[in-house]
């Protein structure tokens, strides 16, 4: 069983910038399909090498990215975090207050305590706040 042993946020604002002529409609909706199904297979899971002796985490640095891109950029975000080496902390990244659909675009870090976002060629519907919420999980032993 796991129960938070707490949590920490922090937060990012980003425009991108409009250009015309972009198509937004998937050309291989099945494919998307199946990301899908292959990213639900992904989880916590522990191990019995775990030192659970770590406090809650803290940003010892605010996410910081760009506060305007041109569309069809990359995006780069940025923050740090301790402890560091606590394998059971858990990142999970939002965006305008809803968690961000991981996919191809999207590529995510977090080693020893530095945490990054990378978007590449963002498109306006990037646009918002961007937050970073790590977690620590301790495991509950019976």
């Amino acid at each position: 069983m796991f129960s938070s042993a707490g949590e920490a946020v922090t937060t990012a604002s980003i425009k991108v910038v409009s250009k015309a002529g972009i198509q937004w409609e998937s050309q291989h909706p099945e494919g998307m399909r199946k990301i899908q199904q292959l990213e639900q297979g992904k989880g916590f899971q522990p191990t019995n090498e775990e030192d659970l002796s770590f406090d809650k985490p803290v940003f010892t640095a605010a996410l910081v990215g760009p506060a305007e891109l041109p569309e069809g950029s990359n995006a780069h975000f940025e923050c740090r975090v301790l402890p560091v080496g606590d394998a059971s902390l858990r990142f999970e990244w939002y965006v305008n207050g809803v968690e961000l659909k991981m996919g191809s675009r999207f590529r995510v870090t977090h080693d020893f305590g530095y945490v990054t976002l990378d978007i590449s060629s963002v498109i306006p519907e990037d646009s918002g706040v961007y937050m970073c919420k790590v977690i620590h999980l301790k495991i509950i032993l019976n």
